[in-house]
């Protein structure tokens, strides 16, 4: 199993396990605004479903805090929807404070822990996202498997 760490300044793709969908950012646009909707969709040839991953603070710890950063859309994170630990909350690419520029970096809604599970042979490693300041999981709403 991959140590978290090993995963800073890498660009990777969260396929879902059970439906195989990417987390996609919702945007053809290199400038996208703010708000744009991260959601599952099939995988495609596109870097709207690549992220690049930016550990900010607890580098050699277990749990590292990380940036994940769109390779799309520049400038855009991960950001959990005004930082709302209520289930359902809508995850989206929203413009990221530089590291440092603020304490730790960017507010506790655009921080993730990467969980690492396992490794599955055919497809890599098996992780958990969790939201820093929530300490909510990325998940599919419903358990939904369509594109959206």
């Amino acid at each position: 199993m991959m140590n978290p760490n090993d995963l800073d300044g890498r660009t990777v793709r969260f396929i879902n396990f059970a439906t195989g969908n990417a987390m996609t950012l919702d945007t053809q646009e290199e400038y996208p605004p703010n708000g744009r909707k991260v959601h599952s969709w099939s995988l495609i040839n596109d870097d709207n479903q690549w992220w690049t991953l930016e550990i900010i603070a607890g580098k050699g710890s277990e749990t590292p805090i990380f940036v994940i950063r769109s390779k799309k859309a520049e400038g855009k994170c991960l950001d959990l929807d005004h930082g709302s630990s209520r289930n359902g909350t809508v995850i989206t690419g929203w413009q990221g404070a530089k590291v440092g520029e603020h304490g730790l970096g960017p507010d506790d809604h655009q921080l993730w822990h990467i969980h690492t599970r396992a490794t599955w042979a055919e497809k890599g490693q098996i992780v958990k996202i969790q939201n820093h300041g929530a300490w909510t999981f990325v998940d599919l709403y419903n358990g939904g498997s369509k594109n959206g």
